[in-house]
């Protein structure tokens, strides 16, 4: 009886044992699971932020640089990206407590691939020659199409992020909270008079009557900066980064008297994209004009700078080849 009391008692603590035992590996997988998904959600957000956020915007805000056409293929190519990391996280190793961040992270994804393809899919008409009620429109929907992405990180940091910290805690694990999301840059891109002025598209309201007969337009004819006459094709070297003016002299090359006249002046690189404006109120056919615009910020230094300027098309002007003029300058300390 003793001995078979023994065995019983032995029985008894390996059983025990066996339990715990399987009990702490199980839990161990499910920590494991729980980790991962949450290293998986990090690294999708990171990639969704470097990958198609900041070439989305550096594009945006580049648009001068480079054709309408251009800028549509490469906006494509993003929204393809985009496509690719949603479907990255549909194929993710989802524990079930962490469903419902599952949901919340495919939305924020989905969301972001959707407006970038409609984004893309408005480029062209924005860009509309005279611009008029067609590109106001498309320039319009763009903006709209930001609220969509401000939208895809209000779910994520409102949502997603969250109810993934708040698993990860009541499974008693210590683990980094997962990636914060920023994928506009600001607000301005919510708005579709500064979404205008920073794609450089033409006026996004349409006059209030027919244009007048005649040329209509206006061209850059030099910028300077400080006295000093900015040359295409090289590289710039400048003082007075701490709020540069930038004088653009432009001509009324139509045959008409125009009003509203806006010049802008882009600045970007070395982490920076700065926009600055100035309305001429009147224009008379032949006269030059030269337009002070102060950059109202700080340049970098010592990094080449890419500088664009560009006056506006005024209503019924139909061709805006000589509208810009783009820049290397490096501001020296």
């Amino acid at each position: 009886m003793v001995r078979r009391g023994i065995a019983l008692g032995i029985a008894a603590v390996v059983l025990i044992l066996i339990v715990f035992g399987i009990k702490g590996c199980l839990d161990a997988q499910k920590h494991d699971a729980l980790r991962n998904y949450n290293t998986d959600v990090t690294s999708v957000i990171n990639d969704s932020q470097t990958q198609v956020s900041q070439p989305l915007f550096s594009a945006l805000n580049n648009a001068r640089s480079k054709s309408p056409q251009d800028l549509q293929t490469t906006i494509s190519e993003l929204h393809i990206t985009a496509q690719d990391e949603a479907k990255r996280a549909r194929g993710f190793n989802v524990p079930s407590e962490m469903s419902a961040p599952q949901r919340y992270l495919l939305l924020t994804l989905d969301f972001r691939a959707q407006a970038i393809d409609r984004i893309a899919a408005n480029i062209l008409t924005a860009f509309v020659p005279g611009g008029g009620t067609q590109a106001s429109d498309a320039v319009s929907r763009i903006a709209g199409q930001m609220e969509v992405l401000l939208s895809s990180d209000v779910v994520y940091d409102q949502r997603t992020a969250p109810l993934t910290k708040q698993v990860l805690s009541d499974n008693g694990i210590n683990a980094s909270p997962p990636a914060t999301s920023q994928f506009v840059p600001d607000v301005g891109w919510l708005d579709p008079t500064t979404v205008r002025t920073r794609l450089g598209a033409p006026g996004a309201a349409a006059p209030s009557g027919p244009a007048a007969p005649g040329a209509h337009g206006h061209h850059i004819d030099s910028v300077s900066v400080g006295g000093t006459a900015l040359q295409t094709g090289a590289t710039n070297r400048l003082t007075g980064a701490a709020n540069p003016t930038f004088s653009v002299m432009i001509t009324n090359g139509g045959a008409n008297t125009e009003t509203n006249v806006k010049v802008d002046v882009t600045v970007t690189g070395g982490g920076k994209n700065l926009t600055a404006t100035k309305t001429l109120s009147k224009t008379m056919p032949g006269q030059n004009y030269t337009v002070d615009i102060p950059l109202g910020a700080a340049a970098p230094t010592g990094v080449p700078l890419k500088v664009v300027a560009f006056v506006e098309p005024v209503p019924g002007e139909t061709d805006t080849t000589r509208n810009k003029k783009t820049y290397t300058v490096t501001f020296t300390r």
